[in-house]
Parts: C-alpha cells; structure tokens; sequence
C-alpha cells in the first residue's frame, strides 16, 4: 500500500514537472489525503497542494471522487473569495489543475511555513516569544476571525497548522531575529470544515469536522459534535496558550486522570500533541466531563516568566466553559492585550483559573 502511494506521489509530481513545467524545490508538509511542495515557475514560488484522490474520502456514491472534490473546493474557494479584502486570509488558488487521479491546487508561497513550524522550532528551548509577538500573530488571526463571523461562518478547525507566517522582506533569519514574527503576514487557511450559522453567536451547528485537542466543551458534550462561533473563541484561547507555555490547556490533566497505559515520554508531548497515538475519543470526553463536573478543571501553569495582566485576562475571555459567557471576536479585536495598550502590572505563577464561577453551567451539563 504503501509503495503504491509512492508511486502515486512520484507521478504527481512528474506531471507537475514535466506537463505544467513548475520546478519542484522541496517537500514542505504531508496530510490525510494531500502533499505539500514548494515549487517555482517564472521565478515566483508557489505552495503546490497535490491532493490524491484516491485517497479522498468519497462520500456518494452516485457522484465521482474528482466531482466531489470539486464541489467542496469551488465551496471553499467561494468563501476564500468573499474574504479577500481581508490580508489575515489565505488568498484563493491562483490555479487548479484536475487529471482524475489528483487536484492540484498552486497557492501563494508562505515563507516561514505555519504556526507549528514555528513552535517546533523552540519546542524543546526555554526561548519563548514574547508578548509583543503573540499579541500580533493572536491579533492577525483574530482580525480575519471578525470577518468570518461577519458572514455567519464557523470555521470550525482553527488550529497552529491552518495558522500561515509570510515575511514580505524574505530575509535570511538569524538565531536573535527568528522569534520575531511583528513584521510578519499571518493568514488563517483551510476552511474545509466551515460551516454556515445562525446569526445568534453561540447557536450550535452540526460539525463537519475538526482536531480534538482544540474542541470546546460543547464540542466535547455531545455525541453528535456541535459548534458555534463561540467554539472558534475557544480554539483561539487553545493557540494562544500553546504560544505563550508550548503545550495544550489541560491536557495532561486529561492524559494523567485516564490514559494511564501512555509512555510518559508521549503524554509530555508539547506542540506535537496530535502525533499522540491511541486517543479514545469517547474517553477523552467522558475524562473531559468529569474533571468539569468535580470542579477540577483548571489552567494551573507555573510559568517562570512574569505574563502580563492583559494577556490572563485574553486568554480567561476564551476560556468560559459556557459558550455565551466568551467573548466575540470583535470584543477580543479590542481587548487591551490585542491592542498593546499595557497597564504595566505582572503577575508570576498567574493559572490558577478553576471555573468556580460557572457554577450554574456545571450542573445543566
């Protein structure tokens, strides 16, 4: 099988080479049914997304895998479309190719890769960003979320790798400089699990999809999983501290309570999280639910540096197990850590948020 995926791949990538006459530079990243690349032709990059159609996912039976994906990327690109005033978007493909056996979807070159690229580098480090980074890259993201939720979309899969890093100066990045994303583009992609939703902010919509360790409670309550917008706050809340501590909010509570047959070594996994294997989505949920119903649900971080008050308070706004109590993403666009207006007051050892206060939701649950 695996061997025939190869060969598949190597085709794609003569076809690419020797009928489109684009220049394959390098392998830039791997999905569930698709291949990365950069490659070059009349000497501008591009980002070059082959998508192996025998690999898709076919869901009817009465219309073909390429009809099929068609549809759902015309779906896609549309939306892209409709946002492409906004420069914290991924610009639409500037060309589709199909041949039957694969799509080939040539998009602008984002040179410093996507927000886990990113993360992977300082994984293992005690370099950290600072907030002045965070405060960009959180604010980027945030600006095209606005927009979003201005048409009534749910993204529904915001998450480090559909989070996109361009630097316009395409300078060589020395050791000092890397961390520094403040003069960086940041774009959201992939909104293939987007969905449509009711104009109230947390009217819960069927999902198409999404990544686990990003799902809000009512994401987690049902077994039917539903989102809203107030879901993407949520996610927002989720990068937002894998950028400041590099590791997934309550996790290893979740892992520790009731995953006890992990290795260690797997359950410390940071920015990597989804590489962990033999996750049990049901137990997930049930370990999920029952460290909320005791109460014990908490965001207890010791951090080493001091985090600025602004930024506790950012990232408690996201955290609201009740979807109605998070804050929009036109009230977080203003929050004074979004704005970089500090109040000069830190905290050290600031996570010890329990929830207490939404006593009432715990008990409808």
């Amino acid at each position: 099988m695996e061997q025939k995926g190869d060969q598949r791949k190597q085709e794609a990538l003569d076809y690419l080479t020797f009928k489109q006459h684009y220049c394959v530079e390098k392998f830039l990243d791997e999905g569930g049914q698709a291949w990365v690349y950069k490659v070059v032709k009349d000497k501008i990059p591009y980002a070059a997304k082959i998508v192996d159609l025998e690999r898709f996912q076919h869901q009817k039976s009465n219309v073909s895998k390429e009809d099929q994906f068609k549809q759902m990327l015309n779906e896609e690109i549309r939306l892209v479309q409709a946002l492409d005033h906004n420069k914290n978007i991924v610009e639409a493909p500037v060309e589709q190719i199909y041949t039957g056996k694969a799509c080939y979807l040539i998009q602008k070159f984002y040179n410093r890769g996507n927000l886990q690229n990113y993360l992977e580098q300082y994984a293992e480090s005690e370099e950290i960003p600072d907030e002045g980074t965070i405060a960009h890259v959180i604010g980027s993201v945030v600006r095209g979320l606005v927009d979003i939720h201005r048409i009534n979309i749910v993204h529904s899969d915001l998450k480090i790798q559909n989070i996109l890093i361009h630097d316009p100066s395409d300078q060589e990045k020395t050791k000092k400089n890397a961390a520094d994303l403040s003069h960086c583009e940041i774009a959201i992609c992939d909104f293939g699990f987007a969905i449509m939703t009711k104009r109230k902010y947390d009217d819960l919509e069927v999902a198409k999809g999404g990544s686990l360790f990003y799902y809000s409670p009512e994401q987690l309550f049902n077994d039917i999983q539903q989102v809203s917008k107030a879901s993407d706050i949520w996610a927002i809340g989720v990068i937002t501290h894998l950028l400041v501590f590099k590791r997934y909010p309550f996790l290893n509570q979740i892992l520790n309570q009731d995953f006890g047959h992990l290795d260690p070594e797997v359950k410390n996994l940071q920015v990597n999280a989804e590489k962990i294997p033999n996750i049990d989505l049901k137990l997930f949920r049930a370990s999920f639910k029952k460290l909320m119903k005791e109460k014990k649900l908490q965001l207890n971080i010791q951090e080493s540096r001091p985090l600025s008050i602004e930024l506790i308070n950012f990232i408690d706004k996201c955290f609201k197990l009740d979807p109605s109590k998070r804050s929009t993403a036109e009230e977080l666009l203003n929050h004074p850590f979004v704005r970089k207006q500090k109040s000069g007051l830190f905290i050290k050892n600031p996570f010890e948020i329990s929830f207490i206060e939404e006593r009432d939701y715990f008990e409808t649950q």
